[in-house]
């Protein structure tokens, strides 16, 4: 839920400031806009964009893409979307870049977790146990994407 309030004691220099939870934290914003209508639109667009990153990124919501990954590429591959595809790439990378202090992928063994497949667009998990959570590359991929609207 959005919390919003906006205060005008300050004339010259009114401020908005919005709260709502996502993705396990409580995310705060204060903002200089000029009016009311201009701030809650912000606001909403933020909460919008960010709850939409946490639905689609999410191990915990049973609907979600990554939900569906979790349940499902044991068996077979999974195909995804560009977005999701994208950002699988970009924590391999980041798995690399660290030594494999940053990894989604979890597993009771060691070991590779899963396959990409770049012409399919699809991932399969190379053991039954194998599951990603990708909670840590969603908050810093809303965020970037905030700002992008700010």
């Amino acid at each position: 839920m959005l919390t919003f309030e906006y205060s005008v004691k300050n004339p010259d220099f009114p401020v908005a400031y919005a709260s709502f939870g996502a993705m396990n934290t409580i995310l705060e914003m204060v903002a200089v806009i000029g009016n009311e209508s201009d701030a809650r639109s912000f606001s909403q667009s933020v909460y919008d964009l960010v709850t939409g990153i946490e639905k689609k990124f999410s191990r915990f919501d049973d609907e979600s893409p990554v939900a569906e990954i979790n349940r499902t590429a044991a068996g077979s591959p999974v195909a995804i979307d560009g977005e999701i595809y994208m950002a699988l790439q970009l924590c391999e990378v980041f798995r690399e870049a660290t030594q494999g202090y940053f990894d989604i992928g979890y597993m009771s063994g060691a070991g590779r977790k899963y396959v990409l497949d770049t012409v399919r667009h699809t991932i399969r998990f190379l053991h039954e146990d194998v599951v990603i959570d990708m909670g840590g590359f969603a908050k810093g991929y809303a965020l970037d994407k905030v700002k992008g609207i700010l």
